[in-house]
Parts: structure tokens; C-alpha cells; sequence
């Protein structure tokens, strides 16, 4: 072995690590790390893209799937007024389904006050819309049972939590989300309202012979997709009553409603609270305006109303799109004044029966009802003073 001096030992090079070397070395090591830690924040990133696409696909799934139901009573207009035991468990089935499912999907979405209920509410929906499509034996319905059948299967236990995000957030976020829960209360309560009232309201003070018997206006076959009959008795002869009926329109006597809420909409509307004689004039084919010339800026055009199809004097006034108005003699000198509203045909699309449900069942009731009143009001107060 070769003898190594001190003298020789210094003249030997001498590997000092250094931390360029070192960071060198390691560099491959960092960049696997760096690069694995970037793959699974993408997973993740992906994961949570997925379960929010799953859970906004969901919801919007849910709620459409319930204003869906309100074709059921459509697709036959009489077949919710028969009485009985059946008809009863029927439309308590069909609000259970298009209530339930709407809530469902609102809190698939986030609506906090149905989001940890929303599975509840899909598979009691889900149940209420079996026996409700079941016991309406429409064959064109069946295509709803199959969506029933999957929201069953695919509800538990594997659908993504309609979770709000972890954090309180930022007060703007908290006041918004409160917006939106509040809005959401709002519209269940809504259709729960609308779905529980339908019965009563679409045949407010008619009796079962009114609801039967045949009016001007009627077509043979009388088979209607929509169809809603209120009366009203007035203690004054039909000829008391017809000269409030006859001057009804937005450029004349108003509708005798709530012209506050008419006008909400712009459209100029007053109720006159006599008889004028220059509006009494009318004839099949006349216009009975529900907006004044010109509104919105001609946009709807500037004939926005009800044409006169049929008018019989001190009997009936027949109007397309809204219905016919038909006074008949009561015992005592008073008058029954019927009005029956008909849309559509049994093959009423779905879309169109959701869109009725939700601006015009309601509203036609809480308008018409106000309208009748007015006109009792009026022809009754002006026999007292005549």
C-alpha cells in the first residue's frame, strides 16, 4: 500500500458537497412530488366538478320532473271533478308528487332548508307519482313511470349530497344565499298552495248542476284540457246584471278586480262604478281590450284582448280565449252568474300544462273571483238606490 503523506494528502482533490449540487440531485425528486401533487389537486379539481355537474343536473331533473305532474289533471279536465274516494287519494297523490319532487330538486341544488330532506322527498314524490300515473290509466303517461322507477333506483344510497360550501363566506354570499332559500320557500309554498286549492277553486261556488250542464260556448264532445266554473248568485234580475257584464274591457268599465294589480302591469285599467250607456253597444266580432292601444310599445301588437263570439242579451257573452258569462234566473228575483273557462284538448303538451299551472290557474281564480264579487257589488248597490 502506498504510503500517504501529509504533503501528499493536500495535493489530493477534495469533493466538498455544495448545495447547487445537492439541489441537483434532488431536483428529480421534487419535480415527481411537484408533479403528483398537481395530479391529485386535477382529480380532485375534477371529482368536485363532477359531483357539482351531477348534483345541478339532478336538481334541475327533479323540478322539472315535478312541474311535469301538472299535466295529469289536464289530460282530462273532468277526471279530477268526479267524486269519490279515488278522486280524493288522486289529487293528494299528484300534490305530493309535484310538490315533493320540486322541493327535492331545490334542495339538490342547495336550498338549505330541503337539502338534507331532498332524498326523502324524491322517493315520497317517486311513490305518490306511481300511484297517481298508475290510477289515471293514461297510456301517453308512461313515459313518466320509467322516471319514477329510476329516481327510485338511483336516489339511494349513491346520488351526491346537494351540500352547501364549507365556510360561512363573505356576508354578500350569506345574504345571497339567504335570497335564494328564501325564494325557494316561496315557490314550494307556492305550488303547495296552488296543487292543495286546484279542486275548490277551479269550481268555486258552482253546484254540480252547473258543472254539468251545458253553457253557450260549449262544443259537442265537450272534452277540454283545462276547464274552471265560478258562480256567484247576485240578489238582482239578470236584466240588473247584464249592463255591468256588457261594459267590461280596459278602454271601458275596467273588470270590476283588482285594478291595483292590473296596473302593476302598466295597463290603465279603472273599474267604473256605473252604468254608462255609451258602452253598451256590442256586437260578435268586437274587441273587449285588455290592454290599452300601443302597450309595451306596440311589441304584443295593438288588439290585446277577447273577441266577441256570442252575445245573447241579459243571457250570455261568450268570449274567445276567456269563456262565456251566462246569467240564468234565481228564486227571489236574483241571478246566477256562471262563468266557465275551457283551453286545450286531453292532448295538452306537458310543457304547456306546466306553464298553465304556474300563471294561470291560480291567478285566473284569485282575478275572476275578485271580478264576480265586483259585479255583485255594483248591480246589487245600484237596485238599492234606483
Amino acid at each position: 500500500m502506498e504510503h500517504l503523506t501529509p504533503s501528499a494528502l493536500s495535493n489530493q482533490p477534495v469533493e466538498v458537497p455544495c448545495a447547487a449540487r445537492i439541489a441537483a440531485e434532488d431536483e428529480p425528486v421534487v419535480l415527481g412530488r411537484a408533479a403528483g401533487l398537481g395530479r391529485a389537486r386535477f382529480a380532485l379539481a375534477r371529482e368536485a366538478f363532477a359531483a357539482r355537474a351531477a348534483r345541478i343536473l339532478g336538481g334541475w331533473v327533479l323540478v322539472l320532473h315535478g312541474l311535469a305532474h301538472a299535466v295529469l289533471p289536464m289530460r282530462g279536465a273532468g277526471a279530477l271533478e268526479a267524486s269519490g274516494l279515488l278522486r280524493g287519494l288522486i289529487h293528494v297523490a299528484w300534490s305530493v308528487a309535484l310538490v315533493g319532487f320540486v322541493g327535492a330538486g331545490l334542495g339538490l341544488l342547495g336550498a338549505s332548508p330541503f337539502r338534507r330532506r331532498w332524498r326523502e322527498l324524491a322517493l315520497a314524490a317517486a311513490a305518490a307519482s306511481v300511484f297517481a300515473l298508475i290510477a289515471f290509466q293514461r297510456p301517453d303517461l308512461a313515459p313518466g313511470l320509467f322516471l319514477d322507477a329510476a329516481i327510485v333506483l338511483l336516489v339511494p344510497p349513491g346520488v351526491v349530497d346537494g351540500a352547501s360550501p364549507v365556510g360561512a363566506g363573505s356576508r354578500l354570499r350569506r345574504a345571497a344565499r339567504r335570497a335564494r332559500d328564501a325564494v325557494a320557500c316561496g315557490f314550494v309554498l307556492f305550488l303547495a298552495v296552488a296543487a292543495a286549492s286546484r279542486p275548490w277553486h277551479r269550481r268555486w261556488g258552482a253546484t254540480d248542476a252547473e258543472l254539468r250542464a251545458p253553457l253557450p260556448g260549449d262544443q259537442p264532445g265537450r272534452d277540454p284540457a283545462y276547464e274552471a266554473n265560478h258562480a256567484i248568485t247576485i240578489h238582482a234580475p239578470p236584466e240588473a246584471v247584464w249592463p255591468w257584464l256588457a261594459q267590461i274591457g280596459q278602454d271601458r268599465a275596467g273588470f270590476y278586480s283588482h285594478d291595483w294589480l292590473e296596473n302593476l302591469f302598466l295597463l290603465d285599467i279603472h273599474n267604473a262604478d256605473a252604468i254608462h250607456p255609451e258602452w253598451q253597444d256590442r256586437r260578435p266580432g268586437d274587441l273587449v281590450r285588455a290592454a290599452p292601444a300601443g302597450w309595451l310599445a306596440g311589441l304584443a301588437g295593438d288588439a290585446i284582448g277577447w273577441r266577441i263570439a256570442e252575445i245573447q242579451p241579459n243571457r250570455a257573452l261568450v268570449l274567445t280565449w276567456w269563456g262565456a258569462f251566462v246569467l240564468s234566473p234565481a228564486p227571489g228575483g236574483a241571478t246566477r252568474l256562471v262563468v266557465r273557462t275551457k283551453m286545450g284538448d286531453p292532448s295538452f303538451p306537458v310543457v304547456g300544462s306546466a306553464i298553465t299551472f304556474l300563471t294561470l290557474d291560480l291567478e285566473h281564480f284569485i282575478m275572476e273571483h275578485r271580478m264576480l264579487q265586483g259585479i255583485k257589488e255594483r248591480a246589487e248597490a245600484h237596485r238599492r238606490t234606483r
